[in-house]
């Protein structure tokens, strides 16, 4: 049991710590434009490198810590991200960052992502625990956005960039001796499913699935909307409406706040009433917070925040669940890693497509309008993959005291 829960723990300071980093990223934008002459465009670049090494990584990070252990890939990456921020210090010029933070670092990243999370949940929690426990694993995101974020901006402003980032990979440093400590009992586990899934486990039977289609296509679809279309585009979006700062700042605590509370929720539910259903009702929500936003003017601001805020993480957990059981008889630790890459794919869509429709039209409302449909459509598909995967519940509720169970695993 201990070692269960260890193994919550440790990736819930890791995301933390990661999330933190990567979502602080901002922070570092001017002070390294003062430092190396660069322009915002070089600095930018840096950041879109490391999301495609963080996507391409998330690829391989499942089938990885299935193969070497959870403990190994997650001690390994978090040394890679130590290096990383430690030699991004030293770096002399924008080239240097590119290598340091936009490639080693964000390997690391990847590897200690929640794709890596879903293997050590998959190997120590029965399927009708697992949703829970990975949310609250995915709840470290929030965490890192909330405390590690701002301690970087106070940090930055009182001691400069460059001791908040070695403090920062003196913490990654710890964390990795930390799963390196764990690694041995982590081995004896992994080695059991290694024999199971080697037998069993079928790329090609993975993509001729058409499950697996309609499970990722909606996930592209989460990923355009909230890394890609809300998180770039609500702020400026607001201020375009005329909303003040103060109440801009608050809307954005509360979306905050309802993200935590929504990311636990849905795990907790997704055990319960199952991951596609729970996945169908939460991209509704989002649809109904983005039409609320387009059509409501300035005070709508305050019905988006908690509704969308509600969806934002909280599609993480059911999503790798539903992929670990969906799929254990053909690669369940891939379809997680695709799953994050299509996300990672549908944010840097939705960050374009923004953008574009603001520079075409001078406006968001044609693109938000476009996504309501497409999350009504992603709704309308996991509804499908309920049918077909839970049909316990879409046949009139879960059996009484028993939580519904996916995939070959549940049968």
């Amino acid at each position: 049991m201990k070692d269960r829960w260890r193994w919550v723990v440790l990736p819930f300071c890791a995301l933390a710590l990661t999330m933190g980093v990567r979502s602080g990223f901002g922070v570092y934008v001017l002070p390294w434009e003062a430092e190396y002459g660069a322009s915002r465009t070089g600095i930018a670049s840096v950041s879109s490198l490391s999301l495609l090494v963080y996507g391409l990584g998330n690829v391989l990070a499942g089938s990885a810590a299935e193969r070497f252990g959870v403990g190994r890939v997650m001690a390994a990456s978090l040394a890679l991200v130590a290096v990383g921020l430690l030699a991004s210090t030293a770096a002399l010029d924008v080239g240097w960052l590119y290598l340091w933070y936009g490639v080693v670092a964000s390997v690391g990243f990847a590897g200690a992502s929640h794709v890596t999370a879903s293997v050590a949940v998959r190997h120590r929690f029965p399927d009708r625990r697992r949703s829970f426990a990975l949310s609250v694993v995915v709840a470290g995101m929030c965490a890192g956005q909330m405390a590690v974020v701002p301690a970087q901006v106070l940090g930055v402003a009182r001691w400069g960039w460059k001791p908040v980032l070695a403090s920062l990979a003196g913490l990654a440093a710890l964390l990795a001796l930390a799963a390196a400590f764990g690694s041995k009992s982590d081995a004896e586990v992994s080695a059991g499913h290694r024999v199971q899934a080697g037998r069993a486990s079928s790329v090609g039977a993975l993509l001729r699935d058409v499950r697996f289609w309609v499970f990722l296509a909606p996930y592209a679809v989460c990923g355009f909307t909230d890394s890609g279309l809300v998180d770039n585009h609500f702020v400026p979006y607001a201020r375009g409406l005329g909303v003040p700062e103060g109440a801009l700042a608050a809307s954005l605590s509360t979306l905050a706040a309802a993200n935590l509370a929504g990311t636990v929720a849905a795990g907790y539910l997704a055990d319960r009433w199952g991951r596609a259903a729970v996945l169908s009702v939460l991209y509704g929500v989002r649809g109904l917070a983005l039409a609320a936003l387009v059509a409501g003017g300035p005070q709508a601001v305050w019905a988006f925040a908690p509704l969308f805020g509600l969806t934002h993480f909280a599609t993480i957990a059911p999503t790798n669940t539903l992929a670990l059981s969906l799929f254990s008889g053909s690669a369940p630790a891939l379809a997680v890693g695709l799953a994050s890459f299509v996300h990672q794919v549908g944010a840097a869509l939705g960050a374009v497509a923004g953008g574009a429709a603001f520079d075409r039209l001078g406006s968001y409302e044609a693109v938000f309008a476009v996504s309501v449909g497409l999350l009504a459509a992603s709704a309308g598909g996991m509804g499908w993959l309920g049918r077909v995967a839970e049909p316990d519940f879409f046949g009139g509720g879960p059996v009484r005291g028993r939580p519904v169970r996916v995939g070959s695993e549940g049968r």
